[in-house]
């Protein structure tokens, strides 16, 4: 089925909700989980080794499964698993999908909470370092999601150059800022809270919310004060949901999500084209060091250095094969 307004086709059922009157038309696709990891956007490279796009398929089927069991709705971003419809196939993953058919993680029995990201520095990121403090739980809660070194071709180093007097009004600090620093961190190296100093006060903020409010592809960074010219700042950005939660996400529109970082003084909303906000899976988804640099001409300015591209937020587990 087509969607002109998406300008994609989708397998399925499609199920329209709203009218006139409503906020907007919401898009729902109703297909079997098989058809919908042909149709995702994770991985849309058909040099892959075929033994790593089988993986890609086993950890997208059993996020999408997980998502199924608990929440029973998944959204089509990149806050739970990328999902294109019917354009976005092609051999290579229809084949992976084929030869995986059922095959899904399972860890006590049970289905694994499944993350990965297209380049997590080469070190993996545990539970409190992707998904914050409050995630944490149980000291013996996913024994699986820990930090560990992987080997790696590219880290794909990156940087941006945000201006501090942006820094301060994405984070809501009523004064002038004159430092930011790295006030502690994970076992893979993330940030897991960023002091700000200024004069107003000291103040810490979780690493996950500075990273997306500034906009930032990782929390993997360390800070330093320089001078230089300030550019506008990234959009803010969503981020990843846990499979157990992405009935939030796919409940909450992507623009909704962006407008409440906007409405805590983070800035501009960071839009996706449209998409489906749900898609239903039947029960039957070498590094180097690069430099951000923040602040004016001649201003004091703040330099963050990152591994990897847009994480995601989670464990980091699969990557492209060097």
């Amino acid at each position: 089925m087509a969607v002109r307004a998406t300008g994609r086709r989708y397998r399925g059922i499609i199920e329209a909700t709203g009218g006139p009157g409503a906020a907007g038309l919401r898009l729902v696709n109703e297909l079997d989980v098989e058809p919908y990891l042909r149709g995702m956007g994770e991985v849309r490279d058909p040099s892959w080794p075929p033994a790593s796009l089988r993986a890609q398929a086993i950890a997208a089927r059993t996020y999408a499964l997980r998502a199924m069991a608990t929440s029973g709705e998944i959204c089509a971003d990149e806050r739970c698993q990328v999902y294109l419809g019917q354009q976005a196939e092609y051999p290579a993953m229809d084949e992976a999908v084929l030869r995986t058919a059922g095959q899904v993680l399972t860890s006590a029995g049970q289905l694994a909470s499944t993350f990965y990201s297209a380049n997590g520095g080469g070190v993996s990121a545990s539970r409190e370092e992707g998904f914050g403090p409050t995630a944490v739980g149980s000291p013996t809660a996913f024994p699986y999601l820990r930090a560990a070194r992987y080997p790696t071709g590219d880290a794909n180093p990156w940087s941006v150059t945000i201006a501090l007097d942006q820094v301060a009004a994405r984070l809501r600090y009523p004064g002038g800022l004159s430092s930011v620093t790295v006030a502690r961190t994970g076992p893979s190296g993330r940030a897991l809270t960023v002091a700000l100093d200024g004069s107003a006060g000291g103040r810490t903020v979780p690493g996950i919310e500075f990273a997306r409010a500034l906009g930032l592809q990782s929390t993997l960074f360390v800070a330093r004060l320089d001078r230089g010219d300030g550019a506008p700042a990234p959009p803010p950005v969503a981020l990843q949901v846990a499979p157990e939660e992405t009935a939030t996400a796919a409940v909450v529109p992507f623009r909704a999500l962006e407008a409440n970082v906007a409405n805590r003084g983070a800035g501009d909303d960071a839009l996706s084209p449209a998409e489906p906000a749900r898609h239903t899976a039947s029960r039957a988804r070498g590094p180097t060091w690069p430099e951000v640099l923040m602040g004016g001409a001649l201003a004091l300015c703040l330099a963050l250095r990152h591994y990897g591209r847009r994480e995601g937020m989670g464990n980091d587990m699969l990557e492209r094969p060097a």
